[in-house]
């Protein structure tokens, strides 16, 4: 979800009795979709990008959020459910360490994360980020850039094709383009990778396509990284604030 219900909330932070049931309205509402339309849910988020959401789950509420979240999808027959968090629109920030820290703390939440989760804007994925989240999975479920794009625009292809190599570098297993195909927008084109108009139809790849097919092309699904860094500058080559 990208929001949650005001109720949840005390002022513009979740309560307590809110994570419970905010909990099993997240339950719910997988359990509905796979009784309704046999959906599997492999896993599923919490909340899309949670600092910026009202009523917000705090960075040390994460592990009775998740917790809790476990205890709800286990009481409806979803144990194959697994949950990944805090989503946070950027990986290597203040808040998204806290909260990864907050359940790693917790024993028990720290079993009940199926993986972590991040998004790639501000700041990608960091190598302290990749030592917290150790062996568990580690998706990177959001990343684009904003702003107008028109076709062969090298530095837009460049620049998510190094958003994909940092956070390949840090741990990531799963990683999400934001937007594949929508409307065309002079103000946005940047989270497509393919635009397209209605009338009459026709469409257009941007440069990143072409960027990503390349990088499928040479790391095949199940390949594995060595981590790498560089004797120049930056060792980490971490992706931050427009780099």
């Amino acid at each position: 979800p990208n929001s949650m219900p005001s109720y949840l909330g005390k002022g513009d932070v979740i309560t307590s009795r809110g994570i419970t049931d905010y909990a099993n309205l997240l339950a719910d509402f997988i359990r509905k979709v796979k009784d309704k339309n046999g959906i599997t849910f492999a896993a599923s988020g919490v909340l899309n990008e949670p600092h910026d959401a009202h009523p917000l789950i705090e960075a040390n509420q994460w592990a009775d959020m998740v917790k809790a979240f476990r205890k709800a999808l286990d009481a409806r027959g979803l144990q194959s459910v697994a949950i990944i968090a805090p989503e946070h629109a950027s990986g290597g920030d203040a808040y998204c360490m806290q909260a990864l820290e907050s359940i790693r703390r917790d024993p028990e939440a720290w079993r009940a994360l199926g993986g972590a989760a991040s998004h790639s804007y501000n700041m990608g994925v960091t190598e302290p980020m990749a030592a917290l989240v150790g062996d568990k999975p580690f998706w990177m479920t959001e990343a684009a850039a904003n702003g107008p794009e028109e076709p062969c625009d090298a530095l837009a292809g460049a620049s998510l094709a190094a958003r994909v190599l940092n956070d390949l570098n840090h741990g990531t297993t799963h990683w999400v383009h934001f937007i594949a195909y929508h409307l065309a927008d002079p103000r946005d084109d940047q989270t497509r990778i393919i635009r397209y108009w209605t009338e009459p139809f026709h469409y257009e790849m941007l440069q990143k396509y072409w960027y990503y097919q390349q990088l499928a092309r040479t790391f095949e699904v199940g390949a594995v990284f060595r981590h790498s860094t560089s004797s120049l500058g930056d060792p980490e080559m971490t992706w931050t604030y427009g780099k």
